[in-house]
């Protein structure tokens, strides 16, 4: 059952990083754009987490 949450919990993250990729950054201010480094870097990370995770639990 962890699997299964880790996996769902890993697409959600990376369905979240390719939407806030594809804002584009040419037109916004830079304080919009660090917010959204920060935001692409944490869905990353998590990503990456729960990756880990459900190796583990394997």
């Amino acid at each position: 059952m962890k699997k299964f949450y880790y996996r769902g919990r890993f697409f959600w993250h990376q369905l979240r990083l390719r939407e806030l990729s594809t804002i584009v950054s040419d037109c916004l201010d830079e304080r919009f754009k660090h917010k959204l480094k920060k935001k692409i870097n944490y869905h990353e990370e998590a990503a990456m987490n729960y990756i880990v995770k459900d190796k583990k639990s394997a």
